[in-house]
């Protein structure tokens, strides 16, 4: 939902028309001065394939998360990000069923270049991500991680919940994005300063939720029906 917001309200109060939007997770700090930040004409434009919690390799096939940049025209022909998700997880795979559906093309930049640290805080994922190949840098930045990541459990109901919509992520695609996301969002003001804007949005937590659910209960729907034929 961020990001769709921060690509229409970049387009509403920006004096120019921006044609090019990096999609940058706040935590990732590139380590090459050789990465130069733009999109392609070729394809959605994945930057962070290289990242150390994963290694610095490819964490799966259909990873594009980290940052990514895309043009205009490709971020508004897949109707941009899914507005549903909450917390951590499963956001960057939607968003690769977005791509494919359009038959865009994903570039990866060589991993030699697209290199990431990642800042440290800890995590909100399940509490049994915390032995996972996934985890292993929080475990040595936090090695109390199994203490203190998901204390109440509601670190795994969202992502229980994330996983449900992911399996009905094709369904979405022009129900639930960009031409929906200001129904789920307020904007609350915009701060302008020399070398860059702020715009301050507040998400509708409760509507995103209940959208979410709604499409969780068709989802179930449409399989039992599959089963009875």
């Amino acid at each position: 939902l961020l990001f769709n917001a921060g690509v229409l309200e970049s387009l509403s109060v920006l004096p120019y028309t921006p044609d090019c939007f990096i999609l940058h997770d706040v935590d990732h700090i590139p380590e090459m001065k050789a990465l130069l930040y733009r999109c392609s004409d070729q394809g959605v434009f994945h930057m962070a394939q290289a990242v150390d919690r994963f290694d610095y390799n490819l964490f799966m096939y259909e990873y594009t998360g980290g940052v990514s940049a895309m043009k205009r025209e490709q971020y508004e022909s897949i109707n941009g990000f899914s507005n549903l998700y909450m917390g951590w997880g499963c956001e960057d795979e939607d968003l690769y069923v977005r791509i494919v559906a359009k038959g865009l093309t994903l570039v990866r930049v060589a991993k030699e270049v697209s290199r990431y640290r990642t800042l440290p805080h800890i995590p909100n994922y399940p509490n049994w991500f915390w032995d996972q190949q996934i985890s292993g840098v929080d475990r040595e930045r936090f090695p109390n991680l199994k203490d203190i990541v998901d204390k109440d459990g509601s670190n795994t109901e969202r992502y229980d919940y994330n996983k449900f919509l992911q399996e009905g992520a094709p369904t979405r695609i022009w129900t639930d994005g960009l031409n929906t996301a200001r129904d789920l969002y307020m904007l609350e003001g915009v701060s302008k300063f020399h070398g860059f804007t702020c715009i301050h949005v507040r998400p509708d937590q409760e509507e995103i939720h209940k959208t979410g659910i709604k499409y969780i209960i068709q989802l179930e729907e449409s399989m039992e029906k599959e089963k009875e034929l």
